[in-house]
């Protein structure tokens, strides 16, 4: 079965596109920033079984097209993603509490949906029309 990944007893097509934005949709991920936050979500999405088919880091915007296992809740995943993200990026670079104030780094929410009625290339696409610095399919807008 070309493109399903194997589990224990499934195999499984899960696609997800899944985007969040920064507190105030500030412009604030770039250089040294963006940088720590593609390598903090790489280091989660191989602790939880989530291959990154695409990725891509905007000024204001973080946009990941995963493949998911099935007992992975997207929910939980993208809760880690932005609380970790929030807590190491504050840490490493305290100049953020000036344009941010105290708390979170990223605004709420965030959209997902499942590939389907868009097609795995045209969220490829897209994706790939986002950045200049692309290390790995992972840009750097």
């Amino acid at each position: 079965m070309t493109g399903f990944g194997p589990g224990r007893h499934v195999y499984f097509l899960h696609h997800f596109h899944i985007v969040w934005v920064t507190k105030y949709r500030q412009d604030i991920l770039k250089g040294d920033i963006s940088i720590n936050l593609r390598k903090i979500i790489r280091k989660i999405c191989i602790k939880e079984s989530a291959t990154i088919m695409k990725g891509s880091i905007s000024k204001d915007h973080v946009r990941l097209f995963l493949s998911l296992q099935p007992k992975t809740c997207v929910d939980e995943l993208v809760r880690k993603l932005k609380n970790t993200s929030s807590l190491l990026l504050r840490r490493d670079f305290p100049s953020l509490e000036t344009r941010l104030g105290k708390g979170d780094v990223w605004g709420r929410g965030y959209l997902s949906h499942s590939s389907g009625d868009v097609t795995d290339e045209m969220i490829s696409g897209y994706i790939d029309r986002q950045g200049q610095d692309e290390d790995d399919g992972f840009t750097i807008g």
